[in-house]
């Protein structure tokens, strides 16, 4: 496949998943999660991907970071199809909010810097990069037990985790979940402006919860693993019944 421009395209993304029915332990029912998912996503675009519980996005977001392989269809990095997860893996970095990836009984601080030895990132970058989102994130005491910490600051450790490694393609499944309305509005800031526009990364955010519409480049929308609707702010309005995007009426009309 001739490089397109696009950074990561998907083609009949498929996956199916096994279902046992308790009471019938032979017979075996089969869904669908992402049903011939084809998407096209520019480099330094900030993509917002929403819809229902069970729409799929998170099953999507696992299945471009290598961490889940899909059943059928194709994934493209840079016009070249991805054979090795390896690959991926080393491109995308996926922040999906396990509490198991982090020791508990380790300080947060401790945390990040052996995941940043396993990343193979040198001491000294490594500091500058936890200096600076540590005074983004508003973290005093990077120092106490990670198990002692609010939810909402473990979620902010999570994000530093995923930010730390610095790849190319950010995939965020609910980045903005368990914190403040400052920090909310200082990542989305932060994701647009430094990361997006001056860095030129490519940053897809997986939500249910709207928080500003102006601050996306697209907008993906899925339904029982299809894509229902995409585009930008613009382009949905002249596609739909939406006049002002009121962020309610948004979310109803799309993924209602």
């Amino acid at each position: 496949m001739a490089y397109s421009g696009y950074i990561i395209q998907t083609k009949k993304l498929t996956k199916e998943y096994s279902k046992v029915k308790s009471l019938y332990p032979f017979r075996r029912d089969s869904f669908l999660a992402l049903d011939s998912l084809s998407i096209n996503i520019k480099r330094a675009e900030f993509i917002c991907l929403l819809g229902l519980n069970g729409a799929g996005k998170t099953t999507f977001l696992k299945i471009l970071s290598g961490i889940l392989l899909s059943t059928g269809g194709k994934i493209y990095l840079e016009g070249e199809e991805i054979k090795d997860i390896q690959r991926l893996k080393t491109k995308i970095g996926l922040l999906n909010g396990d509490e198991r990836s982090f020791y508990w009984r380790l300080t947060a601080k401790e945390n990040l810097e052996f995941f940043g030895a396993l990343y193979n990132i040198n001491s000294k970058d490594l500091k500058k990069r936890l200096e600076k989102l540590f005074s983004l994130f508003k973290i005093k005491n990077p120092d106490k037990r990670f198990c002692e910490y609010s939810s909402g600051f473990k979620q902010k450790f999570f994000i530093i985790g995923t930010l730390m490694r610095n790849p190319d393609i950010l995939l965020l499944d609910e980045p903005t979940k368990n914190l403040d309305y400052i920090s909310k509005e200082n990542l989305l800031d932060f994701i647009k402006q430094e990361l997006v526009i001056r860095q030129k990364k490519t940053v897809v955010i997986s939500t249910n919860g709207l928080d500003r519409l102006e601050v996306y480049d697209k907008f993906l929308i899925l339904d029982k693993g299809k894509i229902k609707s995409q585009g930008g702010i613009e382009e949905i309005k002249r596609t739909s019944s939406i006049s002002n995007l009121n962020i309610k009426d948004f979310f109803k009309t799309l993924c209602g």
